[in-house]
């Protein structure tokens, strides 16, 4: 059916037995692209699956309109997750479709004939592309895509982003990828972690225009509510300094009226007293401190209407993960050189204690395999510490680490979960049994890893996968703070400049290393 949009009013979602993910979040989702921004675990998925009734979720409170789980409702839906580990939804259908919008469907994203029947042997950006081809053969309605440039190379993103361009249906945009969030969104949806009435909960501001225009916008207003915060909190100072002045008067009035502690023998203090008694003066003192204290009540019941940033967390990554010390070893790792079962061939390849390097190149070059060649057979003692953080991870690896979690001491959980924060999540949502995103999981793992057993080296495959902005930029700073060595696969230029110096980089099926 056609739609003219997807209304949110006033919607609330609690998971049982938790407090609110999110409330009071009101949008409207038009035909063209709105992008759905926020921290890692704010609730950007979740919030997706209630627009289209994923998983039978309601929401706790307000309403969708048109409302998901309503058959005269129902939509053509699409819906692309971070993750590829599985083979995505219409593979079979689109493996058969040989009309000319699917043929321009491969062409446009160098999608080969033979990927639907050797999925398992794809690249992860190669899966990634055949997984938007199947979800745009469904021609939907509605179009969901969350971080749909994980796993991309420059030229994959480029043409994934003038494909998305052409759908005319709802296109509705989870990403960290700035260059498409400003090709594409006509809309930004802003969730943001405020506290109000005494409690953090998360809540929405949607603003037109792509992201760079929208998150100015979004600044300037925050700047906005920062300065009536500070202001109400200035008045109720103020009036709170006022009230206790006056309450300090009354008092002393009121011990002045009961005579306390004068002598019976002074008749002159007693007919001092006695005419402080029949003055008003006392009792227009106490009026003032009243009509105070009603002021204050007045001006504390606003302020706690207001909405402000809730806490962020202590953002000294730097300073924190630098703690671990480098290898005494003058090699981690080193392979001769030699070439990949993809053709792509490579020198003599070593890392140093100290070493941080970033592993670039087009999808299907070879960077993971290469990467497990010199896990395999590289590594120059087992003694060397190594910590791997794959591309994707999984429900079994979420069990393991909360497991990990769990086992430890009081005071290295305190450290794992303060380096945790300082990566822009919060911990007690991992405290309060919540199971943690895809981005969330990543930082926990590489906490874990960093801060319960130091290693020497550190290998990421695409990192960035699943992180939210802000949470780029803390690990970007976090990992060059690190004192070991550091192997990172990446597609994202900004990132590994902000934390590596050595260049491997795969080009015409050749590796060349530069500085």
């Amino acid at each position: 059916m056609s739609v003219s949009a997807i209304h949110l009013n006033d919607l609330s979602f609690a998971w049982p037995g938790q407090g609110p993910l999110f409330s009071g979040v009101s949008a409207v989702f038009a035909p063209g692209w709105t992008a759905i921004l926020g921290d890692n675990g704010i609730g950007k998925t979740t919030l997706t699956a209630l627009m289209t009734g994923r998983g039978g979720l309601r929401p706790t409170g307000g309403s969708i309109d048109p409302d998901p789980l309503s058959r005269a409702d129902a939509l053509v839906t699409a819906w692309c997750p971070q993750e590829v580990t599985r083979e995505p939804d219409g593979l079979e259908e689109f493996s058969q479709d040989w009309s000319s919008e699917a043929i321009g469907l491969r062409e446009k994203l160098g999608i080969g004939d033979d990927w639907p029947w050797r999925f398992d042997a794809l690249s992860g950006g190669e899966k990634k592309r055949l997984q938007l081809a199947c979800a745009l053969d469904r021609r939907p309605d509605v179009l969901l895509l969350d971080e749909p440039t994980n796993h991309l190379d420059l030229p994959s993103r480029q043409a994934l982003t003038r494909v998305l361009a052409g759908f005319t249906g709802i296109g509705i945009l989870i990403s960290h990828d700035r260059a498409l969030l400003d090709a594409l969104a006509g809309s930004c949806l802003f969730l943001t972690r405020v506290h109000k009435d005494g409690e953090n909960v998360t809540t929405g501001r949607q603003i037109s225009g792509n992201y760079t225009a929208a998150r100015a916008a979004l600044e300037t207003a925050g700047a906005a509510q920062s300065r009536q915060v500070r202001e109400a909190d200035r008045q109720i100072r103020r009036l709170g300094s006022l009230e206790d002045a006056a309450h300090r008067a009354t008092a002393h009035a009121e011990a002045r009226k009961s005579g306390a502690g004068l002598d019976p023998r002074d008749h002159d203090a007693r007919a001092r007293h006695k005419l402080a008694h029949m003055t008003d003066a006392d009792a227009a003192g106490a009026r003032q401190g009243a009509r105070l204290q009603s002021r204050l009540a007045r001006q504390t019941q606003e302020r706690g209407t207001l909405e402000e940033p809730a806490h962020r967390y202590d953002a000294d990554v730097a300073g924190f993960f630098a703690q671990v010390e480098p290898s005494h070893r003058r090699v981690l790792a080193a392979l001769p050189a030699g070439k990949l079962e993809c053709g792509t061939s490579y020198p003599d390849l070593s890392i140093g204690p100290t070493d941080h390097i970033g592993l670039t190149g087009a999808n299907g070059a070879g960077k993971t395999s290469l990467v497990t060649r010199l896990l395999a057979g590289g590594i120059a003692d087992p003694s060397v510490r190594v910590l791997v953080l794959p591309q994707e991870t999984g429900e079994k690896e979420t069990a393991v680490a909360l497991a990990r979690l769990r086992d430890l001491s009081p005071a290295d959980r305190g450290q794992v979960l303060a380096g945790y924060a300082r990566l822009n999540s919060d911990p007690d949502r991992l405290l309060s049994g919540a199971s943690p995103s895809p981005g969330e999981l990543r930082k926990l793992l590489l906490c874990l890893g960093i801060l319960a057993d130091p290693p020497a080296l550190i290998v990421a495959d695409e990192p960035t996968n699943h992180l939210d902005l802000a949470s780029v930029e803390a690990l970007g700073t976090a990992l060059a703070a690190f004192r070991g060595a550091v192997l990172l696969v990446s597609h994202d230029e900004a990132f590994l400049r902000s934390c590596t110096q050595i260049r491997w980089n795969i080009a015409d099926r050749k590796l060349s290393v530069s500085l």
